[in-house]
């Protein structure tokens, strides 16, 4: 399996519309989460190593806009590609084309054979990738796995039901939380080996059967289902108990009725004696299907908005980041899991026996580690747009 990575110019498309203060930080660098967003669901799909195809070694020319990339990002996104599972990773282009419609499409030479930027960049990569021994460092199965899937996207494109709610954007936003909490991330699917996982997440699964509630129940781990969980039958009818459907059979709730709501329009959320945010997709629950149906957070009315029934918990509500990453962080302690929140800009990743960590800031930062782990590439203060990597 293989993925072109293009952080620069996915960045850009996927950000067109937003504020520049939410696509500034990372016009050179890319978002921290759009490049290994999807090498984990490649590397996923036969669950082994991966190839990038092409790596961005310099401006493209199909985004809206086409920046350079941050001094020192070539060499970082082949790290990072590595880090979360690559085999090999391959450059495009090798010289930049003088004609044609790619002619504005960097290369690692120039039109004129002369070496880019990117060179030495690439260079030091290879030589890193060397020295980390990376070939024999084995990938391992992730404490977490997020169960994604086709079905899930078709049918939220079939019946979106507000403007607002996006498949990929609901499913990106619980994988962003989770990556800033410093956790390895599988992508599964509905018809995976769920054991040994501890935390199993469904962000938009509208379509189950008998077959996945069974295995379910049979495995161990805790699993929390997004709105829209078993809202459809196979037919893509309402199912006649009401959703969650099939999933009742896990967590004995009804969704009386949906609404939706413009992004920015925002209600409360009560959770854990704080208040986040509730919007874009809120479902109406009846909770009283169980004495062990518990209701851990609520709306403003104060209708149920998450209940958890034992090892299963159902969200009603789409919410924010905040909310997302101290939610999250709690059912990792629960699960013993270990978190790594170090700045909202840090991403952690774990490869065999070496601990990466990615600087997409501006500025140094300090990692906050034990004074005796091996650093073996950088040091505990990383540079902007720097990356360490330490042994455990």
């Amino acid at each position: 399996t293989s993925y072109d990575n293009y952080p620069l110019g996915r960045t850009d498309l996927l950000l067109t519309g937003a504020p520049k203060e939410q696509l500034m930080p990372y016009m050179r660098t890319g978002h921290p989460d759009f490049a290994t967003y999807y090498h984990d669901q490649t590397r996923g799909l036969l669950n082994r190593g991966f190839w990038v195809m092409e790596q961005q070694p310099g401006p493209v020319n199909w985004a809206n806009s086409n920046p350079r990339p941050a001094p020192g990002m070539i060499r970082f996104w082949t790290l990072e590609a590595f880090a979360h599972g690559a085999d090999c990773v391959c450059y495009f282009r090798w010289r930049q084309a003088p004609f044609a419609q790619e002619q504005m499409h960097a290369g690692l030479l120039r039109p004129d054979n002369s070496k880019s930027e990117a060179w030495p960049e690439a260079e030091q990569a290879m030589a890193e990738v060397a020295q980390l021994d990376m070939q024999n460092q084995p990938l391992q199965q992730a404490s977490v796995a997020i169960i994604t899937g086709a079905e899930g996207l078709w049918v939220s494109d079939i019946e979106r039901q507000g403007e607002a709610y996006d498949f990929n954007n609901v499913q990106l936003s619980y994988y962003s939380a989770l990556r800033e909490l410093g956790v390895n991330i599988d992508f599964i699917s509905v018809d995976a080996d769920f054991s040994g996982y501890r935390l199993i997440i469904a962000p938009s699964l509208p379509i189950v059967d008998q077959a996945f509630v069974d295995k379910c129940r049979a495995c161990d781990g805790q699993f929390i289902f997004g709105p829209r969980a078993g809202a459809k039958t196979s037919e893509f009818a309402y199912p006649t108990s009401l959703p969650p459907g099939l999933l009742q059979q896990l967590i004995p709730i009804r969704v009386l009725s949906v609404e939706t709501l413009r992004a920015d329009c925002q209600e409360p959320l009560n959770w854990n004696s704080h208040i986040y945010e509730s919007g874009i997709w809120r479902e109406q629950l009846d909770a009283s299907g169980s004495n062990d149906n518990e209701i851990i957070a609520s709306y403003e009315n104060g209708e149920a908005a998450i209940v958890r029934n034992q090892r299963f918990t159902y969200m009603a509500s789409l919410t924010n980041r905040a909310f997302l990453l101290d939610f999250f962080q709690q059912q990792c302690q629960q699960a013993d899991i270990q978190t790594y929140r170090f700045n909202e800009d840090i991403r952690i990743s774990q490869r065999g026996n070496l601990m990466f960590a990615f600087n997409y800031s501006q500025h140094q930062q300090v990692l906050p580690l034990d004074p005796n782990v091996s650093v073996v590439l950088g040091s505990t203060t990383i540079e902007p747009h720097g990356v360490t990597v330490w042994k455990i």
